[in-house]
């Protein structure tokens, strides 16, 4: 087990950067025409980026340095650009949910202002995305959605920061 905090970091960058590669190479390939294989290529990278993301669930938050913090906002934009150019596929929305779910336990753990930021523009990202295309939710999806929401009001209830909406701060 890798105790320095900072070679963590350096092994969780090493494990999401093939991950992310595929990624960049599947969402490539949507112009020459998508397949199969390139859905389900999707989903098991985002599956394997979650996978990655719950087992620093555990990091205490004196460890949430500001690389730790940037690797982490760069999943979050990874995920998101990955499910807006996805999003007609349920098994890409459930992986891209399965990873916002596990970045906002991550997140939720930050201790001041500008970093809850962080959590509440990753949130409200991902809930407008799905929000606009809500035509496309499965029933099942929109249940696991509400859950989702219900569980940020319970953990943003002593946070009033998070229910903020961009213009109100502005």
């Amino acid at each position: 087990m890798v105790k320095n905090p900072q070679e963590k970091i350096d092994m969780f960058e090493s494990a999401l950067q093939p991950l992310f590669s595929n990624l960049e190479s599947c969402i490539g390939q949507i112009s020459s025409g998508l397949n199969i294989t390139t859905v389900i290529q999707v989903h098991h990278s985002l599956s394997s980026v979650g996978t990655i993301l719950k087992g620093f669930e555990g990091l205490p938050p004196q460890e949430f340095d500001a690389k730790f913090i940037s690797v982490l906002q760069q999943v979050s934009q990874v995920v998101l650009i990955t499910l807006e150019s996805f999003i007609d596929f349920n098994i890409v929305r459930e992986a891209s949910q399965f990873c916002i779910v596990r970045l906002f336990i991550l997140l939720s753990k930050l201790p001041n202002q500008d970093q809850q930021d962080i959590t509440r523009d990753v949130l409200s990202k991902f809930i407008a995305t799905i929000m606009n295309n809500f035509d496309k939710l499965k029933m099942t999806e929109l249940v696991d959605l509400l859950n989702f929401v219900s569980q940020i009001c319970h953990n943003g209830y002593n946070s009033q920061s998070i229910y903020k909406s961009e213009a109100k701060r502005s």
